[in-house]
C-alpha cells in the first residue's frame, strides 16, 4: 500500500463522513453518537477533497506539508 492509496482511502472516508453529517442520522449529526455541526462537516468535506486532490495531482511530500499547514491554521484560528 503506497501513499497514493492511503490518500484515496482517507479522502473517501472524510468525504463520506462530511456528507453523512448533513443528513439526519443516529451516527453523525448534532444529536447523534458523533456530534457535529455544519462547520465540522464542511471541514471534513474540504479535508476529503484535499486528500483526493493530493492523491491524483500533487506530489506527496508537498501536499502533506500543505495539508498540515492548512489544518494547523484552522485549529489555531478557532481556538477561544
Amino acid at each position: 500500500m503506497n501513499s497514493e492509496t492511503i490518500c484515496i482511502m482517507l479522502g473517501s472516508v472524510f468525504v463520506l463522513v462530511g456528507f453523512l453529517g448533513f443528513v439526519p442520522n443516529p451516527i453523525v449529526s448534532p444529536e447523534g453518537m458523533f456530534q457535529t455541526n455544519a462547520m465540522h462537516n464542511l471541514v471534513n468535506l474540504l479535508n476529503g477533497a484535499a486528500f483526493l486532490f493530493g492523491s491524483v495531482i500533487v506530489e506527496e511530500r508537498g501536499f502533506s506539508l500543505l495539508l498540515q499547514e492548512v489544518q494547523a491554521d484552522f485549529f489555531l484560528s478557532n481556538r477561544h
